[in-house]
């Protein structure tokens, strides 16, 4: 370029993030009323919620209405319904679609597009001449294309409750949960994506429904004033079924009709179906003597689909019990001391949460072979599949002091054992993976939580209420003379804790030369990068061991305030974004400004190496960032009118506030968000900040 042309370029500085991003607004009113007479009571609702999206093209808006009925048929028989009803529309940018690397992603864009590009031209059109960002304007896509879905949600609830004796109830119920849901997807004619089809257009329809059926009888009975019984047993059926078929077509004369059947060219047909069914008897039983010890046990055989026939059911129980200390005489004048529990319990639960017909060999339909239709083998055959279980003991302790102060302390083991994992298998058998039950996993950890009310006096009251956690983590067995394995970015190896890093360690910078360095896999530098030398990263995992939350409430009089902040620490994410922004190959990008901090001459202690001294795709432990983090999620400010002024206006209630969230972050973490729930985060849409203002009124 030439000076001038530099000259040029130097007299636009456009903020491209402020270019991406705007501000948005939201909306969101509800109604409700509930009474009835003797025999009948009832409660309708219903509300509107819109919320404008920080990017284009990134709005939600919902409809909700519910209804609750509750009617006794005769003294000892009553029935009931409840129903929710919602209808959701999302409106997704690229970087909601999951195109986090793509450029027309407008969080990606607006960290690599330069400062001296312009956004419109002198006529106030959108900028289609990038110098040195080769594509086409992101926002102008998202304005030609279209990119959205609809869920239309029911969940309704009808029971019955007979107590043929006093102490005797029995219950039945059916629910079922229903979805219909759609998306929809069109590329503008005129589009970067839609030019090379001249248009297209995308349908997905999903219809799904769960039904739970569930019977129970529930028996209390008091001995002699002092032994409480209590005792539940039941069985429950629940059955899912999904089914959805998909359509694309694509040439469009123009962009007035934007269904599939206006396509010049079917383009693709889709479609899927499935099923499972879960089958779960269960019973239990409490005993309270004096209101002082408590004991319960549980068990429930619980059989899935999801399993093979031989494997399919499993037995889970659990056993706790509790004593309450304060009821004790040697307690009874401790004045200081209002409550004081201890508890502990050792139980089992089992896990189904896999596929629907892992178990059986697969076969893939859809294949053509010399114009015949065929099939493939699609997974393998593993009859022996069966349920993931955790047993778990737990211990606490509970206490409230003065009245004011209330703690609880607990402390768990959990060892999770025959895990469904998908383990990596030879490839000579056909396949990369298979669902299997192996390995185990404990984890072990303490929870403390508090409520205090610090300050009580007059009008004022200062309330506080924390919690912390801390989890260790760690795989203890995986299967075979298998010791470890790679997921991705990550790494499961015994003695490790799950989410670990797996990356090759950056040494630095050479200051004699301003070459590169890492730690090969034993720990010697070297000036070669390899992928062979990536080593699990010993206490860097994307899942925080410490974690928890803590709120002050201030009430005066007829105001109140109140703070809610969350914390995790001890995390390690990917920033994948700071590939590309600290990252001299994309030299036509915009770029950190960290790279400043690079290698010049000899003697340099620089971050960055010369340029060209290493390969362009090594992705090593510079793009680890410690993403620990203080937020504060919500702070609302309210007043309650006065009684006397809400009853001139007719009303029960009136309450004004005003609410903000996630107004404030601390954390070491670059990129948008360090709450980002994965290893690798690159360019995902961040938490809003929002300011909200309303009124509560009860009639």
């Amino acid at each position: 370029r030439t000076d001038d042309e530099w000259e040029a370029l130097a007299e636009t500085n456009t903020n491209w993030r402020d270019v991406m991003f705007r501000d948005g607004l939201i909306q969101s009113h509800e109604l409700s009323s509930a009474g009835g007479g003797e025999n009948t009571t009832y409660y309708v609702s219903g509300g509107y919620f819109f919320q404008e999206g920080i990017l284009e093209r990134s709005d939600y808006e919902r409809l909700t209405a519910r209804l609750n009925l509750d009617h006794f048929a005769a003294e000892n028989i009553r029935i009931g319904l409840s129903t929710n009803i919602s209808y959701e529309e999302n409106n997704f940018t690229v970087a909601e679609g999951g195109y986090g690397n793509n450029v027309y992603n407008p969080v990606f864009a607006s960290y690599l597009i330069n400062p001296y590009e312009k956004n419109k031209d002198e006529d106030g059109n959108w900028n289609q001449d990038f110098g040195t960002w080769g594509f086409g304007h992101p926002l102008e896509q998202l304005e030609l294309n279209q990119d959205y879905q609809t869920d239309l949600n029911m969940t309704g609830n009808l029971y019955a409750e007979y107590n043929p004796l006093d102490n005797l109830q029995l219950r039945s119920s059916i629910g079922i949960d229903a979805t219909d849901y759609t998306t929809n997807n069109y590329l503008h004619p005129d589009s970067e994506w839609g030019r090379d089809y001249s248009g297209s257009v995308s349908r997905l329809f999903q219809r799904s429904y769960t039904t739970t059926f569930t019977n129970t009888a529930r028996y209390n009975y008091v001995y002699q004033d002092r032994h409480n019984f209590n005792l539940l047993g039941g069985f429950e059926t629940t059955q899912h079924e999904t089914e959805s078929f998909s359509t694309q077509g694509v040439g469009f004369a123009n962009d007035k009709v934007r269904v599939p059947g206006a396509a010049s060219t079917p383009y693709a047909v889709g479609g899927t179906a499935y099923a499972f069914n879960l089958l779960s008897y269960f019973s239990q039983l409490n005993y309270g003597l004096d209101d002082k010890y408590f004991a319960d046990v549980s068990f429930r055989r619980d059989g899935s689909s999801r399993f093979g026939a031989e494997r399919r059911y499993a037995n889970f129980w659990s056993a706790g019990v509790s004593w309450n200390i304060k009821r004790e005489d040697f307690l009874a004048n401790v004045d200081v001391l209002d409550d004081l529990r201890i508890r502990a319990s050792y139980g089992t639960t089992g896990n189904y949460n896999i596929g629907n017909y892992e178990h059986l060999a697969l076969y893939g339909a859809g294949f053509s072979y010399a114009g015949h239709a065929g099939t493939g083998p699609g997974s393998p055959a593993n009859p022996f599949l069966t349920w993931e279980t955790s047993e778990s003991l737990n211990l606490a302790v509970e206490t409230r002091v003065y009245n004011r102060v209330d703690f609880t302390v607990e402390l768990y083991n959990r060892v999770t054992d025959d895990m469904l994992m998908a383990m990596p298998i030879s490839r000579t058998s056909g396949f990369s993976s298979e669902r299997r039950n192996v390995g185990k996993m404990t984890n072990r950890g303490i929870e403390l939580s508090t409520e205090a009310l610090l300050v009580r006096t007059g009008d004022f009251a200062w309330n506080l209420t924390a919690n912390f956690t801390y989890n260790q983590n760690n795989i203890d067995e995986l299967f075979l003379d298998v010791e470890e394995y790679v997921s991705g970015v990550t790494i499961v190896k015994t003695g490790e804790s799950l989410g670990t890093l797996y990356y090759t360690r950056y040494a630095g910078v050479n200051p004699a030369d301003g070459s590169p360095l890492w730690y090969d896999r034993h720990g010697n530098l070297t000036s070669e990068y390899s992928d062979d030398d990536r080593v699990a990263l010993s206490g860097m995992s994307y899942i925080a061991p410490y974690f928890g939350g803590f709120s002050s409430n201030f009430m005066y009089g007829n105001w109140q305030m109140e703070a809610f902040f969350s914390y995790a620490l001890d995390r390690y994410m990917v920033n994948n974004t700071a590939f590309f922004t600290q990252n001299q190959a994309f030299s036509a990008y915009n770029r950190s400004t960290e790279l400043h901090d690079i290698w010049k001459e000899p003697g340099d202690e620089a971050r960055f190496p010369l340029p060209g001294s290493e390969p362009d795709d090594v992705f090593d432990t510079r793009y680890i960032e410690d993403a620990s983090f203080l937020r504060l999620r919500n702070v609302t400010l309210a007043y309650n009118l006065p009684r006397e002024i809400v009853q001139r206006a007719w009303l029960q209630s009136a309450r004004v506030y005003v609410q903000g969230q996630n107004l404030w972050t601390w954390t070491e973490y670059t990129g948008f968000d360090p709450e980002f729930n994965g290893a690798v985060e690159l360019s995902a849409y961040p938490q809003v900040r929002s300011i909200t203002f309303g009124i509560d009124l009860g009639i």
